[in-house]
């Protein structure tokens, strides 16, 4: 009964259930998870939870990159490797400002000047 009365215990004993619970279930199919849970069960569970939400936040910034990356390649053909490189390392509000400075942007020695001086490599340039 001490276990009942303890939060911390039972998210410990919840947590016992459903990491094995979890293991089993990535090798079944949707359609067998389905009659094991009402749908509506799994979509409250916390696992189904972060995992949408990782996944929207994986493909939002997959999306940001590549819409970048064609703008890039779009205005200035191909981007060599390095700058790809040093571009991956930006967050994405840093390359939304890279997105927004490509209108201002003549070539790619100043895309690759705005980079580095985001990436601390560099003082920022003037305003353009």
């Amino acid at each position: 009964m001490a276990i009942i009365n303890n939060p911390g215990v039972i998210l410990n004993s919840h947590e016992l259930i459903e990491v094995p619970l979890i293991y089993k279930l990535k090798t079944l199919s949707r359609e067998e998870i389905e009659r094991m849970f009402t749908l509506g069960d799994l979509r409250q569970t916390k696992v189904y939870q972060e995992a949408k939400q990782e996944g929207r936040q994986e493909g939002e910034q997959r999306g940001k990159r590549e819409i970048l990356q064609r703008l890039l390649t779009r205005k200035f053909g191909r981007v060599p490797d390095d700058l790809n490189t040093k571009l991956a390392q930006l967050s994405l509000e840093r390359l939304g400002e890279i997105a927004e400075a490509i209108i201002d942007i003549s070539s790619l020695e100043e895309l690759e000047h705005l980079v580095e001086a985001i990436l601390g490599q560099a003082p920022l340039p003037k305003p353009f």
